[in-house]
């Protein structure tokens, strides 16, 4: 009641009712992260993305893949029995493709969780300034955007050829094998 009170006076006195820290919202919050990050792919100034891919506890993949602007990547499988390294090249271009397509710029800060012993996932992207973490604990509560960027940039990972060769799907299934 108080707080209509008071609109309606700074109304009648033709002034802002709320001070703009108090009208700040999640939306606001997702707008201006949106904004920074079509910012960054706009610019170029990604200058890494992280993929983590959380695992479970049974047989899915657990692994920490990282994309740099100068087009290294580095490989760590995180399985117990897998613990596995590797790296390769790949342009940074074709990585930020896919996650702009996937709709990156539209990844929120954190996801439901709906279910325990789910696989999970969390995608990072950095600037020289930000870093935007977007975590996604339960598969079952991504949205279609974290699940196609999730899909592209492990679609990315499969394909690529490790040195040394490594089988992501190998130590998925818990057996390691090169």
């Amino acid at each position: 009641m108080l707080l209509i009170a008071l609109c309606l006076t700074a109304c009648a006195e033709q002034r802002p009712c709320l001070a703009p820290s108090a009208l700040h919202t999640d939306d606001d919050d997702a707008r201006e992260r949106r904004k920074a990050l079509v910012d960054a792919f706009d610019r170029n100034a990604l200058r890494s993305i992280t993929l983590e891919a959380l695992g479970c506890y049974g047989t899915c993949p657990s692994y920490v893949v990282r994309f740099f602007a100068d087009g290294q990547m580095t490989f760590e499988d995180k399985r117990i029995g897998c613990r596995e390294t590797a790296t390769a090249y790949l342009p940074f271009a074709r990585v930020t493709e896919a996650a702009r397509f996937a709709g990156a710029v539209f990844l929120q800060r954190r996801y439901d969780v709906r279910a325990i012993d789910t696989f999970g996932a969390r995608i990072t992207l950095t600037t020289n300034k930000n870093t935007f973490v977007s975590d996604g604990p339960d598969e079952q509560g991504w949205d279609p955007r974290f699940l196609a960027t999730y899909s592209r940039l492990d679609q990315i990972v499969r394909d690529t050829t490790w040195t040394p060769r490594i089988s992501v799907e190998s130590c998925a299934a818990g057996t390691a094998g090169r």
